[in-house]
């Protein structure tokens, strides 16, 4: 279960389920963060252009592990779209991760 405010931490502890190298399409994100991150800014880019960018689990992580408080997300894997989390106004809505 996910605490309020759920981190971007929170969602890195929850992949760790999954190998470094698993897929994972990032259909939406909206977050707050109080730390500049190029790369977050990139994807953040990438989404909002719905482009749905695919990334190993282990660079998402790295994204996320900065981020203070995720308010939307949409990630399922690219293998298997089943397996996913959704994460809408700050709230756990799924998580089949």
């Amino acid at each position: 279960m996910l605490i309020r405010p759920i981190t971007g931490q929170s969602i890195v502890d929850l992949l760790g389920s999954h190998s470094e190298s698993d897929e994972f399409v990032v259909s939406y994100l909206r977050v707050l963060t109080s730390t500049p991150d190029d790369r977050l800014a990139e994807l953040w880019d990438k989404v909002d252009r719905k482009e749905h960018p695919v990334l190993a689990n282990e660079r998402l992580c790295a994204i996320l592990r900065g981020i203070d408080q995720v308010i939307d997300l949409y990630i399922y894997l690219k293998r298997d779209a089943g397996i996913y989390l959704e994460i809408e106004d700050g709230d756990l809505i799924d998580n089949k991760l």
